[in-house]
């Protein structure tokens, strides 16, 4: 269940960033078709045959959009939330090619006590 509740948040993501990602950056700029949103949104529901909740905000035209946002659900991974939304960046400014495949090998892994390394204690 948490799986397909974690696809069905990451869908939702995906069509609000694609539906955003032609947007112009401007006040009160056009914002693609809410039809378009709800399309995929009701999409992403029928996919994983589950409940789904989304608040998404568009930051250049200041729209925003959501379902069941005042439900409670379990807590997700939003992490992939932020990767996503600077990717589809990249993508937008030719910086990341979606064609392109990368290998992720052990060296390049990050190691979660490199990331969060454990505090020295306080010399006394």
């Amino acid at each position: 269940m948490t799986r397909f509740l974690l696809r069905a948040g990451i869908l939702a993501a995906v069509a609000w960033q694609l539906a955003c990602a032609g947007a112009p950056v401007r006040p009160g700029a056009a914002v693609a078709p809410v039809a378009r949103i709800e399309a995929a949104f009701e999409s992403a529901v029928r996919l994983c045959s589950c409940r789904i909740g989304v608040v998404a905000r568009h930051l250049e035209s200041g729209r925003s959009w959501e379902r069941n946002a005042s439900e409670r659900f379990e807590a997700a991974s939003v992490v992939k939330i932020a990767v996503l939304t600077e990717a589809m960046a990249g993508v937008r400014e030719g910086r990341i090619d979606l064609s392109e495949r990368w290998t992720l090998t052990v060296a390049k892994k990050a190691s979660i006590r490199k990331l969060f390394p454990r505090p020295t204690p306080p010399q006394r």
